[in-house]
This record gives C-alpha cells, structure tokens and sequence, in this order.
C-alpha cells in the first residue's frame, strides 16, 4: 500500500489498530500464564527446601545455623512465589454489558457518532487495560527473578556460611 491508497482510511486504521489490540491481549494473557506456571512449580519445591533444611536444623546440632538460615532463604522465596500470585487484579478486555453501555452511550448518541469514533472508544478503553496488564506483568516478572535468585543464591550462602563456621568454630 502507498499513501495515496485509498483503501487507507481512518476506518481502515481503527479496524487495524483494534485487531493489533486484541492480538496484544492474547500475547499479554499467554505471558501471564506462563509466569504463573512458573510459579506454581516453584511453590512446592521451596516448601520442600524449607521442610528438609528444617529436619537438617534438628537433625544435626552442628549445623542448625547453617540449615536454619538455609531454611529462611527458601521460606523467603516460597513467600515470593505465594505474592506474585496475588500481585494484582487482571484486566479482561472483554468489556461486561454496562461497560458497553458506557461506552456507546444511549441510541442518539450511538447513532451520531460515525463507526470510526465508535471503534476509538473501544481502543481507548482497550489500551488503558492492556497498559495495566502490562505493569501487573512487569512486576510478576521482577517477583519471579527474586524467587529464581533465592533458589540460586540461597544454597551458595549455606554453603559460604557452613564453610566459614567450620574455620572459626574448628
């Protein structure tokens, strides 16, 4: 297409915009579930971390420091896992019936306005929901990062920390 197309219309442009929107939305809910998968596996493999480095704290008086600090670590990242599932409220961009009426306003309103306004409106409020979906997907990924550097981090501090008691206790 050129710009002197004249299949390139406002009309044309809106109908495009919209469908972009709606494509976005599925790409945003497809993220957003994976994150969420991300975190349902995680969940049990921490509480498991937790318990065992617990049952190590009473198993072994030596290293109950070791084993306890372990077991704060992986209680931490359990407790990540269980705030990005509640990070915040999805926005569906499917609207319900009174926010449709909202949207189109009474018969003479409707009627008044051209297609092309109509489809605005849509995209206006669309936009606004995929933009705060967008946040909500921000931070779960920021939760996520925490909870993967716990796992990571949390054994390699146990590991320094045990390391470290056995040269100063002997």
């Amino acid at each position: 297409m050129t710009d002197t197309d004249p299949h390139i219309t406002p009309l044309w442009i809106a109908r495009q915009k919209l469908a972009f929107l709606k494509a976005y939305a599925a790409e945003q809910v497809s993220m957003h579930d994976r994150i969420m998968a991300r975190f349902v596996t995680l969940l049990p493999l921490y509480a498991t971390l937790a318990t065992a480095s617990i049952g190590g704290a009473f198993a072994k008086p030596s290293l109950e420091v070791v084993c306890g600090c372990m077991a704060l670590g992986f209680s931490a990242a359990g407790l990540l896992c269980i705030k990005g599932f509640h990070a915040q409220s999805w926005e569906s961009i499917n609207l319900t019936p009174a926010e449709t009426d909202r949207l189109l306003g009474n018969a003479e309103t409707a009627r008044a306005r051209t297609e092309t306004e109509t489809l605005q409106l849509f995209i206006k409020e669309y936009e606004g929901r995929l933009q705060q979906n967008e946040k909500i997907l921000a931070r779960s990924r920021t939760i996520l990062k925490w909870t993967l550097r716990l796992l990571i981090f949390t054994p390699i501090a146990g590991g320094v920390l045990a390391f470290v008691l056995r040269l100063v206790v002997g």
